[in-house]
C-alpha cells in the first residue's frame, strides 16, 4: 500500500480553537440543558460522554465567535495534561460549543477522509503530544500543529481502513448504549418500588457488618510492604458501574493491612474524600464476583475510600443503590463536612443516623434476581468491550503502516 506524505497545512482543513473560559461564558450564563459546551474532561474515548457537560443558550452560542462544530469534527484537547488525546464527534445533537481546552479539525476534501485522519491521530498520539510547548501547562498550539506530517494512502485504501476500525468502535459503543439503558431500568425500578418507601424504617448502620478503611502502600515492593494488590481509588468508580475493572494502579501493603482491608463479593465501595462545591463526595461501587475475577491480584481500595461489609449479603443490592440514588439526587451534600476546598463525606454519622424503609424479603429477592441477572450482562458486554478494544489497538498501528493486505476488504 502506497502512502503519500502531507503536512497538515497542505490538506486544506478547515482547523479552530474554543473560546476561553476566562472571558465567556460566565458561570451564571451555564444552564442544565441547551446547546452542550464540551470541555477535555467530557472525552470518553472515542466519543464524548454528556453526563456532567455544561450547557449554553443559543442565543449566547450565536454570540461566540470560535468553537463552533458539527457532526465529523475531529476534536483535540490542545491545553493541559490531556494534550494529544482525540475525539470524534459525531452526537444526535448536531449544534455543539467548545472551549479553550479543545481545537477541532474539519475535513471537507478528497485527499483525506475524516475518520481516517481521526485514526491517523489516536495512533499518533506522541506525535501530537509532541508538538506542544510548556511544562506546567502543556499547550498545542495551531500553527505547531498544521506542521504535523501524515501519512496518508489512497482514498479506497483510507476507506478501507475506517470500515475495519469503526465496525469495531461501532460495536464497542452499541454495547456501551446497551449497558446504559440496562443500568438506568436497574435504578428505575429501585427508585419506583423502594427509594421512597416509608414503612419499616431501619437505620442504614443496623445493615451494616463493618466499614473498612483503605490503604495506599507503596509503588514498589520495599521492606515489609510486600503484599502486591490492586488499588481502587475515587476515579475508578465510575467504570466499575459497568463491570470494569478501572485503571487501578498495583501497590505493596503490609501483609496484616491486607488481611484486614481486602475486597470481597458484594462488598461497596464509598468515597469518603474529594469532593467540590459542584459535585458531592459519594461515588460508590458494588464489587460483584466478576470484578474480583477481573484482577490478577487482590483488591483494596485507596484510603480515601471506605469498604462497606453487610450483615447480609442480600441487602448489598438495596444498600448500593440507595446510596447511588442518594449521591446522583445531591443529597450526600447533607452529610459532607469542611466549607471549603476538598470536603469530606461524614459516613459515620450518616450511617448512624440515616433511616430508610427496608423491603420485605419477597420484594428484596425479586430485586436480587433482577438487580444480579443485569449486572451479570453489563459485565458480559464490558468484558467483550475489553476484548474489542484490544483487537483494535493492536489492528490500528499495523493498519496505519500498511502491514495488513486491504485487498480483499471491499468499501
Amino acid at each position: 500500500m502506497e502512502f503519500k506524505e502531507y503536512r497538515l497545512s497542505e490538506l486544506d482543513l478547515i482547523i479552530g480553537d474554543g473560546n476561553y473560559s476566562s472571558k465567556y461564558p460566565k458561570k451564571n450564563e451555564f444552564l442544565s440543558y441547551g446547546i452542550p459546551f464540551l470541555s477535555a474532561s467530557d472525552f470518553d474515548g472515542r466519543n464524548f460522554s454528556f453526563s456532567n457537560v455544561k450547557y449554553i443558550s443559543p442565543e449566547l452560542n450565536k454570540k461566540l465567535l470560535k468553537g463552533h462544530i458539527r457532526n465529523g469534527d475531529i476534536l483535540l484537547v490542545v491545553r493541559g495534561n490531556g494534550v494529544g488525546k482525540v475525539g470524534y464527534y459525531f452526537s444526535d445533537n448536531n449544534a455543539c460549543n467548545i472551549n479553550a481546552q479543545l481545537a477541532f479539525i474539519r475535513c471537507e476534501n478528497r485527499v483525506c477522509n475524516s475518520e481516517y485522519l481521526y485514526y491517523y491521530f489516536v495512533s499518533h498520539f506522541d506525535g501530537l503530544k509532541n508538538l506542544s510547548t510548556g511544562s506546567a501547562q502543556p499547550q498545542l498550539t495551531i500553527s505547531n500543529l498544521i506542521k504535523m506530517k501524515v501519512e496518508v494512502p489512497s482514498l479506497k485504501n483510507q476507506k478501507k481502513i475506517v470500515r475495519v476500525l469503526s465496525s469495531l468502535d461501532a460495536k464497542i459503543e452499541l454495547n456501551n448504549k446497551m449497558n446504559d439503558s440496562l443500568y438506568d431500568m436497574l435504578k428505575l425500578e429501585f427508585r419506583n418500588k423502594f427509594y421512597t418507601l416509608n414503612d419499616n424504617l431501619s437505620r442504614l448502620i443496623d445493615l451494616i457488618d463493618e466499614t473498612l478503611g483503605g490503604d495506599w502502600g507503596k509503588e514498589k515492593s520495599e521492606g515489609n510492604n510486600n503484599t502486591k494488590v490492586f488499588c481502587i481509588r475515587g476515579a475508578d468508580i465510575p467504570s466499575m458501574e459497568f463491570g470494569n475493572k478501572g485503571k487501578a494502579p498495583i501497590r505493596y501493603i503490609l501483609e496484616k493491612n491486607y488481611d484486614k482491608k481486602k475486597l470481597t463479593q458484594d462488598s461497596i465501595i464509598i468515597e469518603i474524600s474529594g469532593g467540590s462545591p459542584t459535585q458531592s463526595t459519594g461515588r460508590t461501587a458494588y464489587i460483584t464476583g466478576n470484578i474480583i475475577q477481573s484482577y490478577e491480584n487482590p483488591i483494596i481500595c485507596t484510603n480515601f475510600c471506605r469498604a462497606i461489609k453487610l450483615k447480609q449479603k442480600e441487602y448489598a443490592p438495596f444498600l448500593y443503590m440507595t446510596l447511588k440514588l442518594m449521591y446522583e439526587d445531591k443529597l450526600l451534600f447533607n452529610w459532607e463536612n469542611g466549607t471549603t476546598g476538598i470536603k469530606n463525606l461524614a459516613l459515620s454519622d450518616m450511617l448512624e443516623n440515616l433511616e430508610v424503609g427496608i423491603p420485605n424479603d419477597e420484594e428484596l429477592n425479586k430485586y436480587n434476581i433482577m438487580f444480579n441477572s443485569i449486572m451479570n450482562k453489563i459485565s458480559s458486554n464490558s468484558n467483550e468491550n475489553e476484548t474489542l478494544i484490544k483487537l483494535r489497538d493492536t489492528l490500528l498501528p499495523k493498519l496505519m503502516n500498511g502491514e495488513i493486505d486491504l485487498e480483499n476488504i471491499k468499501v
